[in-house]
């Protein structure tokens, strides 16, 4: 990985936390600081500033530069910005996007698991990646990761499976 002190993660840090307050501006600076000084976290918020456009105009490609510099780095927020992206891309490798969730979820990224667990239920050519689906949605749900009890209710609602829909009731989310 790349090399940093401690002063070049404390402007990665910053960087976020000027976004949580709306200083797009100040956070694109330090988190551009950062990254000049190796911090990889710095490269993550700059492919979320250009991919979202937080206070300059939407740059997608930009904003993939920068996500998936931090994501060959390890990232695991920005890999999951880049399996995404190649899920959202029609021709984009699926099996990739698996591989690339998984090394987010390895780093107990939650987000990384359920969304691995949609990417099998939505793709699942076959039954065992179906309970993988599943597999993965009920373990981001019990690790605090409420979406996946959304995903996990209309899937079984829809498979009019409803011993398993009254189980993930019983993790106290409410049908929406």
């Amino acid at each position: 990985s790349l090399s940093c002190d401690q002063s070049a993660r404390a402007k990665g840090l910053m960087s976020k936390i000027l976004m949580s307050q709306g200083k797009y501006q100040e956070a694109m600076e330090m988190a551009f600081k950062g990254a000049k000084m190796g911090d990889v976290f710095s490269l993550a918020i700059l492919g979320v500033i250009y991919s979202e456009g937080h206070g300059i105009p939407v740059d997608k490609n930009k904003g993939k530069k920068f996500s998936l510099s931090a994501a060959l780095y390890g990232n695991q927020h920005a890999l999951c910005n880049v399996a995404l992206d190649i899920v959202g891309d029609k021709n984009g490798d699926l099996n990739l996007a698996k591989a690339i969730f998984e090394r987010a979820e390895y780093q107990g990224n939650l987000y990384a698991a359920h969304n691995l667990g949609v990417l099998l239920l939505e793709s699942g050519n076959n039954d065992k990646d179906i309970d993988s689906g599943i597999m993965w949605l009920q373990y981001s749900l019990e690790n605090g990761y409420e979406l996946s009890a959304t995903v996990l209710l209309k899937y079984f609602k829809y498979r009019h499976n409803l011993d398993a829909y009254k189980k993930v009731l019983e993790y106290g989310v409410k049908n929406d």
